[in-house]
């Protein structure tokens, strides 16, 4: 129950901006059109429900709609990509073993990486957890004497240990975390609202509107040479601030790449985008993001993925976390025959009513 009411408020939170955004009147319909929905909206009632969900219903029909043709926008894509892959009743037979030769696996990751814009995608059944393909991600790209600065605030709890701040469960120590490679961290609170924050904790304070700190990240970049990676985490996970919205994280990417990217300075823009996937018509890739990793037991399985993560964005830092999660020289793994709930959960992820319920439960109550 814990996990599903986590769940509940990480999408509650991503799509809450995406409120604001359709009822500030961003759509635009034809006088016909108004008229139309005009009398859809004034057509009285058949159930009996709790007047706040009535005026809610009444009140977001706009809203409804506009997550509607986002949806459309989406669906569109996917079907469009179905067949660029050629995705048939083949794609669905896994293979056991070292499991060579899947053409299913193929197609799937080429269909997620058209979805978000990116050169590769690398999703796979072995990563057991969001917080798995995360980790995969860092290691693969982290190097001794590195160090990784997030940028969003502190992250999700289940990152503390891989990233070394405490010990971790197996050991007790720091065995295997990132610091235990000599990997440094560092961290850099989130702009919330009107306030200027003081700590990395302010957006608790006044978690009206979420924003990155451009000068203290300026700041460590000019300082520390040894930054190689910028975390960011999109949802809000377990703090009570604002998730981090798409323009937010495209002025960033256009930020290090006006200002050190192109003078030459290696750093990867990364993106944890569990929660994010399919709640706005851009992913982080397709704004310029170098990798972004997530869970397939989240939005882009559509409660149907048994399991399994993935690794999105520049093809070589793909191959990265490819190499890390297998081994050099061997790619693989058994499907279990998954392939057919993998493809079909890409559809049923982008069914609106889960979204529709999110919106409407956040005016209502």
């Amino acid at each position: 129950m814990l996990f599903q009411w986590i769940f509940f408020l990480n999408l509650l939170d991503l799509v809450d901006g995406y409120v604001t955004k359709f009822l500030g009147g961003t759509f635009r319909w034809s006088p016909a059109e108004t008229a139309r929905q005009t009398e859809i909206i004034n057509e009285p009632t058949l159930t009996n429900l709790h007047p706040s969900v009535e005026r809610g219903i009444h009140n977001l029909q706009h809203t409804f709609l506009a997550i509607d043709r986002m949806t459309l926008h989406h669906m569109n894509n996917i079907i469009t990509y179905f067949g660029q892959e050629q995705v048939d009743s083949q794609s669905f037979h896994g293979v056991n073993g070292y499991g060579h030769g899947d053409i299913g696996r193929e197609k799937y990751d080429n269909v997620l990486a058209k979805l978000c814009g990116a050169e590769a995608a690398y999703a796979r059944l072995q990563f057991f957890s969001g917080t798995h393909a995360i980790a995969t991600a860092l290691f693969s790209i982290l190097r001794p004497g590195d160090e990784l600065l997030c940028v969003s605030g502190k992250p999700y709890d289940t990152l503390e240990e891989v990233i070394g701040l405490r010990g971790n469960d197996q050991t007790g120590d720091l065995t295997g975390s990132l610091r235990d490679w000599g990997i440094g961290y560092k961290e850099i609170g989130l702009l919330c609202g009107p306030v200027v924050p003081s700590d990395v904790n302010s957006c608790e304070i006044n978690p009206t509107s979420a924003s990155f700190d451009f000068t203290k990240i300026s700041q460590e970049l000019d300082q520390n040479p040894a930054v190689k990676m910028l975390h960011i985490q999109r949802s809000c996970g377990y703090q009570w601030r604002p998730s981090i919205s798409i323009d937010q994280i495209e002025k960033l990417v256009q930020f290090v790449e006006s200002n050190y990217k192109r003078k030459g300075r290696e750093i990867v823009v990364f993106v944890d985008n569990c929660y994010g996937e399919f709640v706005d018509y851009r992913e982080p890739t397709q704004v310029g993001v170098d990798l972004m990793a997530g869970s397939l037991i989240k939005n882009f399985g559509g409660t149907l993925a048994p399991s399994g993560g993935y690794v999105i964005g520049r093809k070589d830092l793909v191959n990265n976390a490819r190499v890390r999660l297998s081994a050099p020289g061997v790619d693989g793994g058994a499907t279990f025959n998954q392939y057919r709930n993998l493809f079909q959960v890409i559809l049923l992820a982008m069914l609106s009513n889960l979204v529709v319920i999110m919106v409407l439960c956040r005016v209502c109550f």
